[in-house]
């Protein structure tokens, strides 16, 4: 059956659609505006903790953003006017976002160039050597983090601009690199032999958590910060008998922990003096207490994140010092990578 067209309230069918497809404002459907909220002082507190565990960069970044103002401030004043601008007191107190900081930038008015210009002119190091590339990086690193802090987007032109610049540098460390003219390292990798004497100057002074610390960073081929949290959470021995399983939550490259890498550790019986299971077995039983503590770290007594790790650099320095040591090795205690 044919329906034939009708009016509804005088009002024809292509009139009533040409209205329902009008854009103008008065037409849209309105959005209704966030309800406000203001957090309570402690509950504030806790989400700024929580918020925390992704700036522990803050500190490196804010140092990067300094050396760059004093630079600016010193060679072009006019300029340091323009991009420079004091914190508030504030922001002075939030040392969570701006550390010691006195000063940040406006960087929606920040000139690539004037990056540049600056990690070019301060490339070199006091030694002649020219820094690494991800040294110079880091200062470009420390621009997307900073102005994401300050809610403040960089010039449309910035990130192409220095994704060129970069791919420069890169080229001419390569370059450098080639000609022994830069330090890629901060510091040299412990040979073996260098490590077998460490831990036996270890057990002959009777400090037991350098020996510990030592062989587990190296059965790990782990970074000192990822040792020192280290916890019996993280150590499982599973159905082997000669060995155990260490993993840690987190590391450089993973900060989520979802993709850390499980380190299975062995038994050395031919060699005491490098063996984890001995080590452990020794250090845990003099250390007994730790089993009544809340906490479970190994090696964190105090419970603070550099207490592990600032104790170990003492004692490597004492070693580094001792008469062995100095008879043994010819070289500077840089190698140990303090």
């Amino acid at each position: 059956m044919h329906r034939t067209g009708f009016r509804h309230g005088g009002e024809s069918k292509g009139a009533r659609s040409a209205v329902e497809a009008d854009p103008s404002p008065a037409k849209a459907i309105p959005v209704p505006m966030m309800a406000a909220f203001t957090a309570l002082p402690h509950h504030q507190d806790a989400l700024d903790e929580t918020n925390s565990n992704t700036i522990k960069c803050i500190p490196d970044y804010r140092n990067r953003i300094k050396r760059m103002i004093v630079f600016w401030k010193s060679n072009y004043p006019d300029y340091y006017e323009q991009i420079v601008v004091p914190l508030t007191p504030e922001q002075k107190a939030n040392t969570r976002f701006f550390y010691n900081a006195e000063e940040d930038l406006r960087y929606n008015i920040l000139d690539p160039l004037s990056l540049q210009n600056f990690m070019s002119a301060t490339k070199i190091k006091p030694n002649g050597k020219e820094y690494s590339y991800d040294h110079i990086r880091k200062y470009h690193d420390a621009i997307l983090y900073c102005s994401g802090i300050a809610k403040l987007p960089l010039p449309p032109t910035y990130r192409s601009s220095m994704k060129s610049y970069l791919e420069n540098m890169k080229k001419e460390k390569a370059t450098a690199k080639s000609g022994g003219k830069t330090d890629e390292q901060e510091a040299d990798q412990i040979p073996f032999v260098l490590y077998k004497d460490i831990c036996q100057w270890s057990l002959e002074s009777g400090n037991l958590m350098l020996w510990t610390y030592t062989i587990t960073q190296w059965n790990c081929m782990a970074r000192s910060c990822n040792i020192a949290p280290l916890g019996f959470r993280n150590i499982s021995r599973k159905e082997a008998n000669d060995s155990i399983t260490i993993q840690y939550e987190i590391n450089k490259q993973d900060q989520t922990g979802v993709n850390t890498t499980p380190k299975n550790c062995y038994a050395n019986p031919f060699e005491p003096a490098i063996c984890i299971m001995l080590a452990l077995g020794c250090y845990l039983c003099v250390n007994d207490v730790m089993f009544d503590r809340e906490s479970d770290s190994i090696f964190r007594k105090s419970g603070k994140d550099k207490s592990a790790s600032d104790s170990v650099g003492c004692m490597v320095v004492w070693y580094a010092q001792s008469s062995k040591y100095q008879r043994n090795w010819q070289f500077p205690v840089v190698l140990l990578g303090l």
